[in-house]
């Protein structure tokens, strides 16, 4: 357990732990976090591809293992990379070696810079390693380390004049001091060899930040990783571990790569349980509070919430969070504080709507943490929605959903008009529509907090993104 675990909340950080949903900024990610089901295995000396839903706690995860490589004064006990690959875009035009050797090259780069950083932070490890571990790391260093030598170590070294022996030793080593035009087999081992003799039991590649390459050009991608995890004889050393995070949309084409297939890494399913969802919310209700233990009794006693926070949040915990933010925020601005009852809790989940997001292309929605296929809904109806998205926080008529969205026509015609209809021709399909619609996305259907009516006026979707 790394010292960054134990370090006291402060009252900004406690606020955050409902609003900064994102792991990368989140101070007290190691005090509040609950480990999933089969951590130790993740967190052991084991290839792993953690594969998960946007909101599932993949970054979280990747954070945490991070600090398990650390001792309890937070020094590494394994060289950690973290390393952000680059796809080749030109799928067409690479084959799966090529592709592997340019990714390769990428990763044996991001291992050099990053042993450069760990000897700038523990200089006197390397200084009292034997003669044959300085030579191997050094070797490494200059042999794996693109681009010019001065450019890349500069801003490493900046500030530190002690350590400029260690530039002239980088610069002074020669490539073939060990081997030859080495594999990248080759160097990766003579690296393990050298890491001994700093007191480091191996390698560990972290690899996350993929969801962007995911939602633009995820073909490109589920190529790349597919050629690196197929072509490579790396994963076969125990001391070189790779742990990637991949958005759950690419499992096909991680399934295809013979690395896996072989068993070489193994693929996990990050989806968390509802009873680590609840330790999860609770665990950060207790630190707001200030107290050793709470339960979402405590705040809310509303008795529909679990199964509301189920069908919203799903099993993301960004979700279930979010969810839960404005009840902490209302309990914590009442005086006296006391628990939220059903009445006001959905005056509060109507003010507050779960994250609305529709696919316009593919005939489904997200809402919340839960994707909703919306294959049995008629095409017309699924028209109605489209608009409504469109025109998502405006007031639409329902005059406007049947003649613009249900019929698709150009304008809404006038009485005397060939189309034409009075409203007591369309209003009971436009209604059945509505009511099909909520059927399938609201949380709750008997209190619609996404298609919202406004009396009079006709239909509105309420959309956070």
């Amino acid at each position: 357990m790394s010292a960054l675990h134990t370090q006291p909340p402060d009252i900004a950080s406690k606020q955050n732990l409902f609003q900064s949903l994102r792991a990368e900024e989140e101070p007290l990610l190691g005090t509040c976090f609950v480990p999933p089901r089969g951590y130790e295995y993740l967190a052991g000396d084991t290839s792993v591809v953690v594969l998960g839903d946007v909101g599932s706690g993949k970054t979280a995860l990747y954070k945490m293992l991070c600090l398990h490589g650390m001792d309890e004064s937070g020094k590494p006990t394994r060289l950690l990379i973290e390393w952000r690959p680059q796809p080749e875009l030109e799928k067409n035009k690479q084959n799966n070696l090529s592709v592997a050797r340019r990714l390769t090259l990428q990763m044996l780069d991001a291992c050099a810079l990053t042993l450069v950083e760990h000897l700038t932070r523990f200089y006197p490890d390397f200084e009292q390693a034997p003669p044959w571990a300085q030579t191997r790391l050094l070797w490494f260093i200059r042999c794996s380390l693109q681009g010019d030598l001065v450019a890349r170590l500069e801003p490493v070294f900046s500030g530190h004049q002690s350590l400029e022996p260690l530039t002239t030793k980088i610069q002074g080593v020669s490539p073939d001091a060990i081997l030859y035009e080495p594999s990248p087999e080759q160097l990766i081992g003579e690296l393990l060899t050298g890491l001994q003799g700093i007191g480091l039991a191996g390698i560990w590649i972290m690899a996350d930040g993929f969801e962007g390459w995911a939602e633009t050009e995820p073909e490109v991608l589920g190529f790349n990783l597919k050629a690196f995890f197929s072509a490579l004889s790396l994963f076969e050393d125990q001391r070189l571990n790779f742990k990637f995070f991949i958005p759950a949309p690419l499992e096909p084409a991680m399934m295809r790569a013979s690395g896996i297939l072989r068993r070489r890494v193994t693929p996990y399913h990050l989806q968390r349980e509802t009873t680590e969802l609840m330790q999860i919310v609770e665990r950060r209700l207790a630190l707001t509070l200030g107290r050793e233990q709470v339960s979402l009794r405590d705040v809310c006693e509303a008795p529909s919430l679990p199964e509301y926070l189920e069908r919203v949040g799903h099993r993301s915990p960004r979700e279930w969070l979010d969810q839960i933010q404005p009840l902490v925020q209302h309990y914590l601005e009442s005086h006296p504080a006391k628990p939220i009852d059903e009445d006001t809790w959905k005056k509060l989940r109507r003010q507050y709507p779960p994250h609305f997001w529709m696919d316009e292309i593919g005939c489904n929605v997200r809402v919340g943490g839960r994707e909703i296929p919306l294959d049995d809904v008629p095409p017309k109806t699924y028209n109605m929605l489209h608009y409504l998205y469109q025109h998502a926080g405006k007031v639409v008529s329902k005059e406007a959903l049947y003649f613009l969205a249900y019929l698709g026509l150009d304008h809404i015609p006038r009485p005397g008009d060939e189309k034409y209809e009075s409203p007591k021709e369309y209003s009971g399909l436009v209604d059945t529509s509505i009511y099909r619609l909520r059927q399938a996305i609201e949380p709750d259907p008997s209190a619609p907090i996404i298609l919202q009516t406004v009396r009079g006026y006709g239909v509105r979707l309420v959309s956070r993104w």
